[in-house]
């Protein structure tokens, strides 16, 4: 009789550990998708309660996980944007840009289907709500408001000085370089510093506008639930981050000083490496002297490589030894009667990054991508 007492009391304690938790995730960019997979995953495979809310449901969720796919924004998003204006203007246009493309995002999927009007309406519990944290979704902040759960935020992309300042410890320019910065950030003179101040002004003076503003705007349009009126202010909202997660890892970065509730869980989307596909198995098996992924990530326009360019690249890749594993997007053509390049609209990244027949990985120099490659060893030739 004891043994089972013990037992039911052993259960009970392990029981009262899992959670509910609501991971709201709007962004259609996959590479930030893909980190929010594998935190969900994760949870749902410690037993914890999910719900997830994406426009791209994962495959083969654990079973604690619930899906909710919400509108895909991404071509919306791709004819919106003008990619030549984002490398050539201001930084302070730059971030007006980034909030008009989520702001559109927020907006959109809160309007398209009833996923969200759903959720803001129900009667559900979360113990933590988990958004994206970077300079344009604060808005979504209010969720953990409307359900009084802890606020727990996540960055898919790199440490920059906005999230600095949300967290209660701005950063100091003099050695703590924005991400818009272009040097290497080990020797950093008089001149850069000064460049370095200016861009961090400019960005935490864009953070605190778009709060204040447009920001405000959004949330009080699209937010709306019980009680929605007597809310703090977003500016304070923002700040109440219980946990602030980021998509980096010291081996990566500088020793920059964190908040206590800021942590580095850079890699956390990478998986054990899976059998390849029995064709790219062996392609890759059968390459003695190697091969050579080239991939520039999943939201470049294939539209935007001109034909001098593709006419270019196949003729360096078919002079050199090793074969080619090439990830093109939709509408490029196709490389005919030569065994040596294979192309695909998609890979399984990871698996061919493991193979130890791959020789060179050749990227855009995405942050996923970056870590991918580090972590399996893959020597990286960057295309920015």
């Amino acid at each position: 009789m004891f043994f089972h007492v013990l037992l039911l009391l052993l259960w009970s304690v392990e029981g009262s550990q899992c959670l509910r938790i609501l991971v709201y995730h709007p962004e259609p960019w996959r590479s930030h998708q893909l980190t929010f997979r594998g935190l969900t995953r994760g949870l749902g495979d410690k037993g914890h309660l999910v719900d997830f809310y994406t426009p791209y449901p994962m495959p083969d969720p654990p079973k604690t996980v619930n899906q909710v796919q919400l509108h895909d924004t991404l071509e919306e998003l791709l004819d919106l944007a003008d990619v030549h204006e984002f490398e050539n203007c201001s930084p302070l246009r730059n971030m007006d840009m980034n909030y008009d493309l989520n702001a559109y995002v927020i907006q959109k999927t809160a309007i398209t289907g009833k996923a969200f009007t759903e959720l803001l309406s129900s009667n559900r519990t979360y113990d933590i709500v988990i958004t994206e944290f970077t300079l344009w979704s604060e808005p979504l902040s209010y969720l953990a408001h409307r359900f009084d759960a802890l606020n727990v935020v996540f960055t898919p992309v790199m440490d920059f000085p906005w999230t600095n300042e949300l967290a209660g410890l701005p950063d100091n320019p003099s050695y703590m370089l924005s991400y818009q910065s272009r040097t290497n950030g080990r020797f950093i003179d008089f001149k850069e510093r000064l460049k370095n101040t200016f861009r961090t002004f400019l960005q935490n003076f864009g953070g605190h506008r778009h709060l204040a503003t447009r920001g405000q705007e959004i949330a009080d349009a699209i937010m709306r639930y019980e009680g929605w009126e007597n809310r703090p202010k977003l500016s304070e909202m923002a700040r109440d981050a219980a946990l602030i997660l980021l998509n980096t890892h010291p081996s990566m970065s500088y020793p920059y000083p964190r908040a206590p509730h800021v942590k580095e869980v850079g890699g956390m989307h990478i998986t054990e490496p899976k059998p390849l596909p029995k064709d790219l198995q062996e392609f890759m098996d059968n390459s003695p002297e190697g091969v050579i992924y080239f991939s520039l990530g999943t939201n470049v326009d294939a539209k935007a490589q001109t034909e001098q360019v593709f006419d270019v690249l196949v003729n360096v890749f078919k002079a050199i030894n090793q074969k080619v594993l090439w990830k093109v997007g939709t509408g490029m053509p196709e490389v005919k009667e030569n065994t040596k390049i294979k192309m695909q609209t998609w890979f399984p990244q990871q698996d061919i990054l493991a193979h130890e027949n791959l020789v060179l990985f050749i990227t855009h120099g995405g942050l996923q991508s970056t870590v991918e490659a580090i972590n399996y060893g893959v020597p990286i030739l960057g295309m920015p």
